[in-house]
């Protein structure tokens, strides 16, 4: 399976972006699109999150790990 992994300097408080972007699904909050847009089949680790993209095609992400680092 495919890693991809990704870093950004964010210029506000840790607090502020973990409460956009801590819950793995919803995606709403950081994408700008619709709720609906990611469903989500599980709880915790290896809960799955799909993700609806406007031209209709899918993202399936699988949660590895939870991460409470901030």
């Amino acid at each position: 399976m495919p890693t991809v992994k990704a870093q950004q300097a964010f210029l506000l408080p840790v607090d502020e972006l973990w409460e956009i972007l801590g819950e793995f699904g919803d995606t709403g909050k950081w994408s700008g699109r619709p709720k609906d847009a990611c469903e989500q089949e599980g709880e915790g680790i290896g809960s799955l999150r799909t993700l609806i993209l406007a031209d209709g095609r899918t993202i399936v992400d699988r949660l590895e790990a939870p991460s409470e680092s901030r």
